[in-house]
């Protein structure tokens, strides 16, 4: 019995001395890891300072004037002020105003000019200021009211006295009988939101692509006027009316070369009348070409545009 005891109490210590063997491993184990980290452990690298440059940003695409092509007669200051048309070049004015009659461009004659000074100018308005409309963002647009055309219900044959009324105007006299040759201040520009008056005041700034689309509005000008007379004709023999004090806008998109070829043209904004919108296409196909579009203006060889044509009746 007393060496069964021995025994295992022999056994009992070794099991003891085993289990505090391992747990001291254990422990100078775990010592270690951790001195080693200590030791080794890199010192993070210090990042390259990073450079920079201080630019002027880009400007914003907000441009402080209105897309929208104009004409107006001189005068005012030669400045640039906020909120200006484009056209071919600067002018401020205390008040804005556009001239009452609806007509191609024309300056009118100052108080004073004499009968000469009338004439002149009647003819060089006549010649070179044949003015459609410009309107939208970068978009220049053409305009003509349907009333001064003569389109009114009820009239027979109402072009055949447009026509003549329309040619009476071209001659300068604003087509008024009672005053032969003289210059009256005239515009055909659709432009909103300014009263009307005897002239055309308008603030605008200097556009470098102006002559490109004044150039295109003359163009236009000698097609759209015989345009609408027959469509409108059209309208008149078949018994269809056009609603009184309304505005019909066509918008179009045009495609040119850069030849000034007209490629395409698509409708972006019908007006409601079929014959209208077919107006517009027809006078662009036939004012084309437009040469010697602006490189400024060209994009992989072909220059895009839009424009609206304003028929108010």
């Amino acid at each position: 019995m007393g060496r069964s005891w021995w025994a295992n109490s022999k056994r009992v210590f070794l099991a003891l001395l085993i289990i505090f063997s391992l747990i001291h491993l254990g422990t100078m184990l775990l010592r270690l890891k951790i001195l080693d980290r200590t030791k080794y452990t890199p010192v993070a690298k210090t990042r390259p300072p990073i450079k920079v440059d201080l630019r002027k940003l880009p400007p914003s695409s907000q441009s402080p004037f209105k897309k929208q092509i104009v004409e107006s007669e001189d005068g005012g200051e030669k400045k640039k002020v906020k909120g200006a048309y484009l056209s071919d070049k600067d002018r401020a004015f205390d008040k804005e105003t556009i001239a009452k009659r609806v007509d191609p461009f024309n300056k009118g004659a100052k108080a004073g000019g004499g009968e000469k000074g009338d004439a002149d100018k009647s003819k060089k308005g006549s010649e070179g200021k044949k003015k459609n409309i410009a309107s939208g963002k970068g978009r220049p647009n053409k305009g003509m009211k349907l009333s001064d055309l003569g389109a009114h219900v009820g009239q027979p044959d109402p072009f055949m006295e447009a026509a003549k009324e329309y040619s009476s105007k071209k001659k300068g006299n604003g087509g008024d009988p009672n005053l032969p040759g003289r210059s009256v201040s005239s515009t055909n520009d659709h432009v909103e939101e300014v009263p009307l008056g005897d002239m055309t005041h308008l603030n605008t700034v200097e556009y470098k692509y102006y002559g490109f689309y004044h150039r295109i509005k003359q163009r236009l000008e000698q097609f759209w006027g015989r345009s609408i007379q027959e469509k409108a004709q059209q309208l008149a023999k078949a018994g269809r009316t056009v609603a009184s004090d309304d505005e019909l806008v066509t918008s179009l998109q045009i495609t040119m070369n850069h030849l000034g070829e007209v490629l395409e043209i698509s409708i972006t904004g019908a007006s409601g009348i079929k014959e209208l919108d077919d107006a517009a296409i027809e006078s662009f196909n036939q004012a084309g070409p437009f040469p010697n579009p602006p490189k400024g203006l060209l994009q992989d060889g072909k220059v895009t545009i839009e424009w609206g044509f304003v028929v108010n009746t």
